[in-house]
């Protein structure tokens, strides 16, 4: 049986896909469903800012734990885009302030 890598839903059980998308999740790779692939790519790209130097590990995980979240709750349409666009902004705006000047 197959199952995704990150969230382990099956073809047979993806009941945790449709509460955080508020519908099915197809295969994007064989053990990769649709629901859980932009949170893979989100961790990818913030990876390889940590490798840069562009931010330290502890920023990464904190925006992706913001972002991942975010994209929950504009699934499920707890929040407009228009407002998740805000949140965004605001969390840059928070982590400028957050670094050291240069």
């Amino acid at each position: 049986m197959t199952a995704c890598r990150i969230c382990g839903c099956t073809d047979e059980d993806c009941r945790r896909c449709i509460a955080r998308t508020g519908s099915p999740c197809c295969w994007v790779e064989p053990d990769l469903c649709s629901a859980c692939a932009p949170s893979l790519e989100l961790r990818h790209n913030l990876h390889l800012k940590v490798l840069r130097g562009d931010c330290t590990q502890a920023e990464a995980d904190e925006a992706f734990r913001f972002f991942d979240s975010l994209s929950d709750k504009e699934l499920r349409g707890e929040v407009t885009l228009a407002e998740a666009l805000r949140q965004i902004e605001e969390f840059a705006r928070q982590q400028i302030r957050r670094r050291p000047a240069s």
